[in-house]
């Protein structure tokens, strides 16, 4: 629900928007496509959202892109 309320807040302010559905695809469209910012899921399926993070970080030209974390995680005691 939370991916879709994102998707449709920055698609009505004009923006781009691609979706990966686990970790591992976020990789792989950080490889192939250019992006301005990533908003990144703490809590993909099979790469973590920090794992995969960290991959993205070094590949060529993504050092400094920014990635912003996301989660729905919103009560003391979620992990």
């Amino acid at each position: 629900v939370n991916r879709t309320v994102v998707e449709a807040m920055l698609r009505s302010l004009g923006f781009e928007v691609s979706l990966a559905t686990d970790g591992a695809e976020a990789i792989r469209s950080a490889e192939s496509l250019i992006f301005t910012a990533i908003l990144m899921d703490c809590r993909l399926r099979l790469i973590y959202g920090y794992v995969a993070t960290r991959q993205i970080r070094q590949l060529p030209g993504c050092a400094v892109l920014p990635i912003i974390a996301l989660t729905a995680n919103a009560l003391q005691g979620d992990d």
